[in-house]
């Protein structure tokens, strides 16, 4: 049987104080008639003085207002505001901004009206505003339900991802130390009933906040923190009501995710954030892939060819995007040979082993998120298909593989589109910013670490290796058979393998090792 909360079981004696700080209680209340009275009692029986409460109503639907009106009568030794919208404020942190307006003591505690309370609640966590920098005090927070049932005794399950165990104990903490190894993570300050503020102007704070949709909270903590501290105490005076299950749709989790992605990224620019924070980080984005509905992404590629690198690096990235939690599909050309089973075939022989769907045509029978272009050749194709919206994954400033001529200008021409270039490597992007006018997204140069190990006790050779492929004019294969004969003339001894293609279109006539397409 689970344990009952009764904050009226064993009340604790009120303290006499001289001079106590003065604290104004907030409560922002719509439509929870069921525990209004409750919470104005876990503030009426806290062991520290309070100086005012103020009760907002946001245009309640039910009988809150009724109850407020008569359980406020009684109250003799407490200022009391009650303050009722005539329409509803459509934000939540309206209410918290109107509430900060009407109070007058210099200490805030924001108690929603569904929550409740320890009765030494304000006690333990006024103590730390003696630092005069401290500007968020917060306490664990137990969780409970309906009726009053412990649910769970602390609420780290839902913040402590790692299990670190870096909240068993209280601390005080300088804002930027919180900023970087917690709420650049995620928001770790969960209920709002379990916070006390030093009471500033914070307007403009609360104003941005109602652009957020799900972490509004998260954005105003983080931005009170850039200039005070923040003391945490690790006793679950705080308790957490939650009503049943909540279900989260497709179109919540989508800007949850957008909101998680927004605030990481924003701290992120402000302080210079530890490599293992930033994998944390990855973590909490990787918690929301499985709520998320899968985008649909089609890739239109041209005819795998053996050896491949381009080919390749496109598999890997569809490869990296399904793990993710997208859905790919490869489109490539009809050429009137090959059938979707033998291009599939060859991907996975020549490349990796892909879970993408493959086709030849370009018969679409899903409505795709995004759709990707990966070459030149592939534009035309691009500009013709449905899409929401269309990028080009450019790996090459590929005008450079053919002289000035039709070609090149053809290949220049593909970057004029407005497709949006996600580029391998910045100085691709910039030059896309630059020479077409193009915002551009880019990813660095990377090695699969799971594929490409380094190799212990390798013996220096003396040789040469050359990236020999006839059928690409841009490898200069005449020009480099020349060059590596003139060596090889010079400096015998010189090993010299070739690489990188099965054809040999010239007589090789130096002694050398052709190693063809490595797999």
């Amino acid at each position: 049987m689970s344990k009952k909360i009764d904050i009226y079981k064993n009340p604790m004696k009120k303290l006499n104080i001289e001079n106590p700080k003065k604290v104004s209680v907030i409560i922002p209340n719509y439509n929870y008639a069921n525990f209004i009275i409750e919470r104005i009692d876990s503030i009426l029986m806290q062991t520290y003085p309070i100086y005012e409460l103020i009760i907002l109503d946001d245009c309640s639907t039910d009988n809150s207002v009724e109850v407020i009106e008569e359980k406020i009568k009684d109250i003799k030794d407490i200022k009391v505001k009650f303050i009722k919208n005539e329409k509803n404020s459509g934000g939540v942190f309206r209410q918290w901004k109107k509430g900060f307006d009407a109070a007058t003591g210099d200490f805030i505690w924001i108690a929603e009206a569904d929550d409740s309370a320890e009765n030494n609640f304000v006690e333990e966590l006024i103590k730390p505003f003696d630092d005069p920098e401290v500007v968020l005090s917060y306490c664990e927070s137990a969780r409970i339900d309906g009726e009053n049932n412990l649910i769970r005794e602390k609420s780290d399950d839902l913040y402590d991802m790692c299990r670190t165990g870096e909240w068993n104990k209280s601390y005080v903490w300088t804002g930027a130390e919180e900023n970087i190894y917690h709420l650049s993570v995620t928001n770790t300050i969960l209920n709002v009933s379990s916070v006390m503020w030093r009471k500033k102007d914070y307007t403009d704070i609360f104003a941005k906040a109602g652009e957020f949709k799900v972490a509004g909270d998260w954005f105003i903590y983080y931005n009170i923190l850039k200039d005070g501290k923040i003391s945490w105490n690790a006793k679950p005076l705080n308790y957490y009501r939650k009503h049943g299950s909540s279900v989260c749709t497709d179109v919540r989790a989508e800007i949850e995710f957008g909101e998680i992605c927004r605030l990481q990224n924003e701290i992120s620019e402000l302080y210079e954030i530890p490599e293992e924070i930033k994998k944390k980080q990855e973590m909490r984005r990787q918690l929301m892939y499985p709520l998320l509905p899968k985008k649909k992404i089609a890739w239109v590629m041209p005819h795998p060819g053996k050896g491949s690198g381009g080919h390749r690096t496109i598999i890997q990235n569809v490869n990296a995007l399904i793990r993710a939690g997208y859905e790919c599909d490869i489109f490539v050309e009809e050429d009137g040979v090959s059938t979707s089973e033998m291009v599939r075939q060859k991907i996975n022989e020549w490349y990796e082993p892909c879970t993408a769907g493959v086709y030849v045509g370009f018969k679409f029978e899903k409505d795709y998120d995004l759709l990707f272009a990966t070459g030149w050749q592939t534009i035309e194709f691009v500009k013709k298909l449905p899409a929401k919206k269309k990028a080009y994954f450019i790996q090459d400033y590929e005008p450079w593989f053919f002289p000035m001529g039709d070609q090149y200008l053809i290949t220049e021409n593909s970057y004029k589109y407005g497709f949006l270039p996600v580029t391998i490597g910045k100085w691709l992007a910039h030059k896309m910013e630059q020479e077409f006018n193009t915002p551009a997204e880019y990813f660095d140069f990377g090695a699969d670490l799971n594929v490409y190990k380094p190799l212990e006790n390798v013996e220096k050779e003396n040789a040469i290796c050359y990236v020999y492929q006839p059928e690409k004019p841009r490898r200069c294969d005449y020009i480099g058979l020349k060059a590596l004969k003139l060596v090889k003339a010079m400096r015998p001894e010189v090993k010299i393998y070739l690489y990188g293609s099965e054809q040999v279109t010239r007589p090789i006539d130096f002694e050398c090792e052709n190693l063809h397409i490595m797999q």
